[in-house]
C-alpha cells in the first residue's frame, strides 16, 4: 500500500491522481499498477484491496470521471450497464451508442437476416455467397456466425 500511495498525487479537483505508468497516452488513459500477481487498472486494484475481491464482470467506476483518480471517494463498484448508463447521464456517451441490433443506426440487416445468414452457413454455404445474397462483406458474414457481431 506504501508503495501504491508514492505513485498518486492530489490535485484540486479533489482526485487522487496516478502518476506512474498508463495504459496509453491521453485522456482515455487508465493508471496500471504492478504487485507481485501482475499488472491491474490501479483504481480497481485500490478498490478491491480496500473493499475486497469483486467478480470479473463488476467495474469500479469513477464519479469524478477522471480515468486516472484513484481517490476510494469517488469509486464505486458497479454493473457495465451502470457504468455505461452513468456515462450517458454525463453526456461522455450519447444514447445511440447504446443501441444494438437493428435498432443501431449503422445496422444493415435485420435479426430475421441475421438468422437466415447462420441457417444458411450451417447448412453448408460459402461466406462469399452470404456475403454476396446479403449485400455486405464477408467478414461481417464471419463476425456474425462467430457471434462477435449480433449476439442472439
Amino acid at each position: 500500500m506504501e508503495r501504491f500511495a508514492e505513485k498518486c498525487k492530489s490535485v484540486e479537483s479533489g482526485c487522487i491522481e496516478w502518476i506512474a505508468g498508463t495504459t496509453s497516452k491521453g485522456p482515455k488513459a487508465y493508471g496500471v499498477f504492478h504487485d507481485g500477481d501482475g499488472m491491474h487498472s490501479a483504481h480497481r486494484w485500490l478498490f478491491e484491496h480496500t473493499h475486497g475481491k469483486l467478480p470479473k464482470n463488476v467495474d469500479v467506476c469513477h464519479t469524478c470521471d477522471n480515468r486516472l483518480c484513484v481517490n476510494l471517494a469517488h469509486l464505486f463498484a458497479g454493473t457495465r450497464k451502470e457504468n455505461m448508463e452513468d456515462a450517458v447521464s454525463k453526456n461522455r456517451m450519447s444514447r445511440k451508442a447504446r443501441f444494438k441490433g437493428e435498432d443501431h443506426p449503422m445496422a444493415k440487416l435485420t435479426l430475421d437476416q441475421v438468422r437466415q445468414i447462420r441457417q444458411l452457413r450451417a447448412s453448408g454455404w460459402i461466406l462469399r455467397l452470404i456475403a454476396e445474397t446479403f449485400g455486405v462483406s464477408i467478414p461481417t458474414i464471419h463476425r456474425i456466425i462467430t457471434n462477435d457481431n449480433w449476439k442472439d
